[in-house]
This record gives C-alpha cells, sequence and structure tokens, in this order.
C-alpha cells in the first residue's frame, strides 16, 4: 500500500481529486509529493487557502500543561 501525502490525509483527497482542484496534473502533484517537482504559485495559494480553510472547520485542541489542567478541574470543582 502507498503512503499517503500528509497534506492529502489532512483534506482526505486522492491524488487526482487534489490535482484537479489546484488546477494542475496528477502527475505534477505526484512529483510535488516526493519533492521532485514544485508547485506553480496559483497551486500554493490555492493550497494554502484549503488548509487554512481545513484549520479553522475543524480545530485541534491545543495540548495543555499539567498546572493549567490543575486551575481548570479546580474551577470546576468550585
Amino acid at each position: 500500500m502507498k503512503k499517503q501525502h500528509p497534506i492529502r490525509t489532512l483534506l482526505s483527497l486522492k491524488q487526482e481529486e487534489i490535482a484537479m482542484l489546484l488546477g494542475i496534473s496528477r502527475a505534477r502533484w505526484g512529483m510535488y509529493e516526493i519533492g521532485k517537482r514544485d508547485l506553480p504559485l496559483s497551486a500554493k495559494q490555492l493550497l494554502a487557502e484549503m488548509l487554512i480553510y481545513e484549520k479553522e472547520s475543524n480545530p485541534i485542541a491545543k495540548p495543555t500543561s499539567d498546572k493549567q489542567q490543575q486551575e481548570r478541574q479546580h474551577q470546576e470543582l468550585e
């Protein structure tokens, strides 16, 4: 089984799908994934917008320190 690129994993897209959305060929995306080609500026901008949208749509809880966790538990008990 092929290893999926982290960006595609995050966006849950196949190579063909992300290439189509970015307006590039599947082969160009494949070369980008393995580091042999760069993306055109317009594709980079679209990809950045897609990643920002994904981040805003699905925020990941930030890890908290033990002290912050203890303070939160103390506040809940009050």
